[in-house]
């Protein structure tokens, strides 16, 4: 079997460059199962291009002065997307703040797969930002490369930390495959930032670096994800790498690199599920003035380490105000809930949830390594409990935990009791 010709219905905007790169494969099918195999592939591909509604196939027997004995013809119907839409959804952030997102879409701009999009979000901790992006995937053989530059205002207060802040983003991000689960992003940002003093008991590193500053970075984020599921996962690892470098003109100067690291073993069939995580950052000022508060470390809150308050670990002060240095990790067991109610439908969005999670943060120096150990064992923060989990689809968790916190300092906001979390990363 091979196949002669393939056939679109429903084109009206998408040139054909676009479409001729995306069925290349399916000249290579060497049988008929082959053929069906990458009749699918191509599907995904043309969906994962953003610029159709609908892809259907239709596979039949080639005919025609061209056709050849074993020949056949593919098909697709396709529905392209309106030249204009948009909506209103919410998302949740890294941080686990929730949004309500305004956004509107025009798709396949130029008939090559392009979008511009603009976005309003609103988070319930008053973080408002209006962004207007650019993406183009970019048509070549290797790695599906996807260009986007973004502009975007950004508003942001923190209380925990005594600081509100006011961004204008230039964001350029690079997204490519190198392996099937390997992927990167190289990204370059300008961020002309000013920064209030959020309250009168603002510690003195906000109040010093208060106002205008500059940065112009660059980063590399590095993924290898092979778990089954981004939000309950049973099985598989995933490893992320996140590394910056700031001081490219501007006035700020540093270096930062944060390691994510999470681990999947199940156990009876899939019911039992251990989950090991582990989160290390290292920022170094590489002049003066180097960093500013909002460049740091935080640590507390459901996402990062369960039993404390939101950004409430770290070095005592006025406010808390982060560090250079931090690291957390968990253990997890997540089960079904008892006995599987509603197995098979609304009972497999839940799972039982047993944690205990420690963590720390600071600004510690090496050269003594006793004293660091030292240092550790009396400052590092514990704490375990029960809870439920609910998935909200492929985006988020969420997660309702009764915590106990078992080492703490007299600095932290502990949460004994009930503790609630929306997020899609948690330690």
């Amino acid at each position: 079997a091979r196949v002669d010709r393939v056939n679109f219905d429903g084109v009206v905007r998408t040139k054909q460059d676009v479409l001729k790169h995306s069925v290349k494969e399916l000249f290579n099918a060497q049988n008929f199962e082959d053929m069906v195999q990458k009749a699918h592939v191509v599907r995904g591909k043309l969906q994962s291009l953003g610029i159709f509604r609908n892809v259907a196939i239709h596979i039949d027997t080639s005919s025609g002065p061209k056709a050849t004995p074993n020949g056949y013809e593919v098909t697709y119907e396709v529905v392209e997307m309106k030249r204009i839409f948009g909506g209103i959804t919410s998302q949740v952030s890294n941080h686990g703040e929730t949004l309500l997102v305004i956004n509107g879409v025009m798709p396949n701009l130029s008939g090559r797969a392009e979008a511009l999009k603009a976005e309003y979000t609103y988070g319930h901790n008053r973080t408002n930002t209006l962004s207007c992006s650019l993406v183009k995937p970019i048509l070549i053989n290797r790695g599906s490369p996807v260009l986007t530059a973004k502009i975007a205002n950004n508003d942001s207060e923190w209380p925990m930390s005594g600081y509100k802040l006011v961004e204008r983003i230039l964001h350029l991000d690079l997204d490519f495959h190198t392996l099937k689960f390997l992927k990167h992003n190289l990204q370059y940002e300008a961020d002309w930032r000013y920064g209030y003093v959020g309250n009168k008991y603002a510690d003195f590193d906000v109040r010093e670096k208060a106002g205008h500053a500059l940065k112009s970075a660059v980063k590399h984020i590095v993924a290898i994800d092979n778990r089954d599921s981004k939000v309950f996962p049973s099985c598989g690892s995933l490893f992320n790498l996140i590394s910056e470098f700031a001081g490219l003109g501007g006035n700020l100067y540093y270096l930062k690199n944060e390691c994510i690291l999470q681990y999947n073993l199940p156990l009876f069939k899939n019911d039992l599920v251990v989950q090991g995580s582990f989160n290390i950052g290292h920022l170094v000022d590489i002049k003066e003035y180097g960093s500013t508060v909002c460049d740091n470390f935080f640590l507390g809150g459901p996402l990062t380490l369960r039993g404390f308050d939101f950004r409430s670990v770290g070095p005592p002060g006025e406010s808390f105000t982060g560090s250079k240095m931090y690291w957390a990790t968990g253990l997890h067991l997540f089960t079904p809930l008892p006995f599987k109610p509603g197995s098979g439908g609304f009972g497999d969005l839940w799972r039982s949830h047993l944690w205990i999670n420690c963590g720390n943060c600071g600004d510690w120096e090496f050269s003594d390594v006793k004293e660091f150990m030292k240092e550790q064992r009396e400052t590092t923060r514990i704490a375990a409990g029960v809870g439920l989990c609910f998935r909200l689809g492929q985006l988020a968790k969420v997660e309702i935990n009764y915590c106990f916190p078992l080492w703490s300092l007299d600095s932290d906001k502990k949460v004994e009791g009930l503790q609630f979390g929306i997020g899609v990363h948690f330690v």
